[in-house]
């Protein structure tokens, strides 16, 4: 009887039940910031930043995080090309990243990568360069070649 008596006292004590409702609404708040409320705000800065990198329009149709697995999920992205075509796209990226190697070692482990339909236009242009060119001089920071000095 006793044994009831202190459990029952225990589990229904003020101080247990506000520790319990800090700790589901702390839970609570984690789970709305991961899901909704970063991809909300991280899936227009994407598009913004790629743009910018990149000088073409992009797109990205939906943002998913899961916070509690470490994990996300990129549906429908695109670059469309300077000529208005598809430069770059797939309509499912996702990423599992392994909390505990970048928690204790700084390290990004991926337990899971998955890209569902990729697509890449490659194009030679009239003037024998490749349609990418100018992002390929832009990141290993090369000036555009000289067409004079071209054989």
């Amino acid at each position: 009887m006793t044994l009831k008596v202190s459990i029952s006292r225990f589990l229904f004590s003020t101080r247990t039940r506000m520790v319990l409702t800090i700790v589901t609404v702390l839970l609570g708040l984690y789970a709305l910031t991961g899901f909704v409320v970063v991809p909300w705000l991280a899936r227009p800065r994407i598009v913004q930043t790629v743009a910018e990198l990149t000088g073409r329009e992009t797109r990205l149709d939906h943002l998913k995080l899961n916070p509690f697995t470490l994990s996300g999920t990129m549906v429908g992205f695109e670059i469309t090309d300077t000529d208005g075509e598809k430069l770059l796209s797939f309509d499912l990226a996702h990423a599992n990243v392994q909390a505990l190697s970048f928690l204790f070692k700084g390290e990004y482990h991926f337990k899971e990568l998955e890209l569902t339909h990729p697509f890449v236009r490659l194009q030679v242009n009239k003037d024998d360069s490749i349609n990418i060119a100018d992002l390929i001089n832009q990141l290993t920071d090369l000036p555009d070649p000289d067409p004079s000095e071209v054989s």
